[in-house]
């Protein structure tokens, strides 16, 4: 029954957009389709199931959940910050945070300001705002929606440096009245932990019941308390001395026991159960590969019901059966054949939910779903000018690098190809701690659209695989990275519907590093290289002498990714090998990105030029935002902007180097 109504409306247009037409033939795909960002990033539905809010960069729209009408307006307070995350504080007030709306990076810049509102609209208010406490830059952050207090959200509270610091200095956690002005705040029933640096974790009934942390120096610190009562208790030594480790707090259950990701006591993330009353873990699941990356709750958010682990596919682990989620999940694996399901939301009595669709081939779509009614209702898409079936799809390939470390890459061919096609090397920027996945990739499916084939190699140091995979790219990241990405190169070219003489290597970040090593290395295995705001000197990433490097990471994970011996850096560094290209360069930069300064680019541009090398370069620098009310202390930050950040000027960049590699991929004789 589900599936047959859904067959007949998934071609109907959604109220806030146009999900992708049915029989579409494939076309070439207009380049900013794949680089603008979505215009609304998250759905979710009210504790009630009455309302459904929807997030854009200004606002969460409140829509009714039967006719889809419009409700109300939860706005932004000014115009140079953005909307950052929202809760439903009880079910008819919302709570959002913003951000400033920066123009450099991927660097999230927290505002810590708070609005809230009815879902018409109406009560708008500011209970918390940025420096109300003076010139300390004081952060809060929702870490409960307080249900057992329907005026209130819990929050934590504390000095918060700018990233990468993870924690709060002296955090503390308290309530927060939604319905008060900023003049007027309450915060009660504050809450102290023992961490001087970190993060406090709340039961079910808002009582700090356990912190993770820093002391000085870097050393991790944990703790727990069996009661609101009881003295804090040590547990640090669960840890052990790894700081590769992780540990994340999920959640508490009606069993009382805090639920943690982690990989503390084995190589792979796993689910762990610790009882405070002891201290203890419990192994609850781990994957026999991949590293365990959401759990899913019961409607309630009482008892964990599944785990989702990013394998080959995603992939989902049941642990009740039982629960009427995992109904839902089984009928639209049904119905959504080919896809990747998630329930995104759902109401309390888990009567109304919102799920999320996608797979390699589409971005995703929003469905609105009641499963007593049989009732599957789609609502729009995330890209609403991507048509998945235009789309490749992309195949996982088992590889093996030299030394026979297992390399899961993907590789996507175009629809309809000719009988070899050229192919585009990939890697991911990173380099550590993210990987890639069986998802919609815009720069993949960018390339695919226009005629070549695609590879994304996972190498060692990606993360999701295991904390030794990971740490086997330590140090490695112009040596042992670059042979994996060279060997999977070569396996796959050697595919009959490759044309090994027409392949190019490219990427961001660590990716265009990756990019400019990989043919000093092997000048012979690609026709070019490009790289946008790469980095290409290992010693520039410590900076200046005696000064913390923060563009990058903090001082304590770079030692650990890439040490500190010089002879290293120079030795891996592809700055220092461009006598060993052959092949024409394509160099680009937006002016101002923090993780990757434009001191990297010149100076590889001018190595390059220094040694007779072709070089192509789009570097545009001197980009402004204008100012819209940014009061005079945050200028210097808004002010400077990256020339390629927005969808249009991505386009143009990647219209650019698609030219670039389209000339050096042409055919050649013999």
């Amino acid at each position: 029954m589900i599936t047959q109504r859904l067959a007949l409306a998934v071609c109907l247009s959604g109220i806030l957009g146009l999900l992708a037409s049915c029989g579409a033939s494939a076309q070439e795909v207009p380049t900013e389709y794949f680089f603008s960002p979505p215009p609304t990033t998250d759905v979710t539905v009210s504790p009630d199931g009455r309302y459904l809010a929807a997030r854009s960069e200004t606002a969460v729209q409140v829509l009714d959940f039967d006719s889809l009408a419009p409700v109300g307006r939860v706005p932004r307070d000014v115009e140079y910050a953005t909307v950052s995350n929202y809760w439903w504080a009880n079910s008819e007030r919302i709570v959002i945070t913003t951000r400033l709306a920066t123009k450099r990076s991927d660097r999230d810049w927290p505002t810590h300001s708070f609005f809230a509102a009815n879902a018409d609209g109406k009560r708008w208010t500011s209970p918390y705002q940025l420096f109300r406490d003076g010139e300390t830059r004081i952060g809060a952050t929702i870490v409960d929606s307080a249900d057992y207090n329907e005026r209130n959200v819990q929050i934590e509270r504390g000095e918060q440096p700018f990233y990468p610091h993870p924690g709060r200095v002296d955090p503390a956690l308290m309530l927060l009245d939604v319905y008060t002005k900023a003049d007027n705040a309450r915060l009660r029933k504050r809450q102290r932990g023992p961490v001087p640096f970190g993060n406090l974790f709340p039961d079910r009934e808002g009582n700090a019941r356990f912190a993770l942390g820093w002391l000085e120096g870097g050393k991790r610190t944990m703790f727990y308390r069996a009661s609101p009562d009881s003295e804090w208790t040590d547990i640090s030594a669960a840890l052990g001395p790894d700081p590769s480790v992780t540990l994340n707090p999920v959640g508490f259950g009606d069993d009382g026991k805090l639920y943690v990701l982690s990989n503390h006591a084995s190589d792979r993330i796993a689910l762990y159960a610790m009882d405070p009353r002891s201290g203890e873990f419990e192994l609850i699941r781990e994957d026999d590969r991949f590293d365990t990356g959401e759990v899913e709750w019961n409607a309630a958010g009482t008892t964990i019901i599944g785990l989702k682990i990013d394998a080959v596919s995603p992939k989902f682990a049941v642990l009740d059966s039982g629960d009427p989620k995992i109904d839902v999940l089984r009928q639209t694996a049904r119905t959504f054949q080919g896809e990747a399901v998630k329930i995104v939301s759902a109401s309390k009595d888990g009567r109304r939910l919102v799920l999320f669709a996608s797979s390699d081939r589409n971005p995703g779509a929003w469905h609105l779903m009641e499963p007593r009614g049989n009732k599957l209702r789609p609502l729009m898409a995330l890209r609403r000018g991507i048509n998945a079936s235009q789309m490749a799809g992309s195949s996982a390939v088992n590889l093996k690098a030299r030394d026979g470390m297992d390399l899961l890459s993907y590789l996507t061919v175009p629809n309809n190809p000719a009988p070899t096609v050229p192919m585009v090397v990939v890697p991911h920027a990173g380099p550590h701690g993210i990987r890639d996945s069986w998802t919609f990739d815009p720069v993949a499916q960018f390339f695919a659209n226009r005629g070549f084939a695609v590879l994304r190699v996972n190498y060692r140091g990606s993360g999701g695989f295991g904390r030794e995979f990971e740490r086997a790219g330590y140090r490695q990241w112009g040596a042992a990275i670059i042979d994996d990405i060279v060997d999977a190169t070569r396996s796959v070219a050697e595919q009959e519907n490759i044309d090994a003489n027409r392949v190019c290597i490219l990427g961001t970040h660590y990716g265009a590093f990756a990019a400019l090593a990989a043919v000093a290395r092997e000048p012979d295995l690609y026709r070019c290289a490009a790289g946008h705001a790469g980095i290409y000197d290992l010693a520039l990433l410590w900076g200046r002498p005696g000064v913390a490097p923060r563009h990058f990471g903090d001082e304590e994970s770079l030692a650990r990714w890439i040490g500190r011996d010089a002879a290293e850096h120079r030795a891996q560094s592809p700055v220092h090998h461009v006598a060993q290209i052959k092949v024409p360069v394509f160099l680009s930069h937006g002016g101002v990105d923090e993780r990757a300064p434009l001191a990297h680019t010149t100076t590889m541009r001018s190595a390059l030029e220094s040694a007779g090398k072709t070089v192509t370069t789009l570097i545009e620098t001197g980009k402004t935002i204008p100012e819209r009310g940014v009061p005079e202390f945050l200028r210097g930050l808004m002010r400077p902007a990256d020339a390629f950040h927005d969808g249009k000027d991505k386009a143009r960049l990647y219209e650019a180097v698609l030219e670039f590699v389209r000339e050096h991929t042409k055919p050649t004789a013999g």
